[in-house]
C-alpha cells in the first residue's frame, strides 16, 4: 500500500469513527459525554462522571443501554 492508498484508508477511517461519535452524540449526548481518546470510544455520565471505554462504537452503545437502564441519568 502506497502513501496515498494509505491516507485514504486513514481518512475514510476518521469520517468512520466521526459519523459514529455524532450517532451515539444525537441519542445519548444530554446523558453522556461521547468522545474517542487513545484509540478508544468513550462514554462519560453527566450526572457522576462514571466512564466506560470501548473498542467499538457498537460496543459502547451495548454498554451505555446497560448502564442507563440500571439507572438513569437524570436530563
Amino acid at each position: 500500500m502506497d502513501d496515498c492508498e494509505l491516507m485514504a484508508l486513514r481518512n475514510r477511517e476518521t469520517a468512520r469513527r466521526g459519523q459514529e461519535l455524532a450517532e451515539l452524540s444525537f441519542h445519548w449526548g444530554s446523558a453522556y459525554r461521547i468522545t474517542f481518546e487513545a484509540g478508544a470510544f468513550v462514554a462519560e455520565r453527566r450526572d457522576t462522571g462514571a466512564r466506560v471505554r470501548c473498542g467499538t462504537a457498537a460496543d459502547l452503545h451495548a454498554e451505555i443501554l446497560a448502564d442507563y437502564h440500571a439507572m438513569p441519568v437524570p436530563r
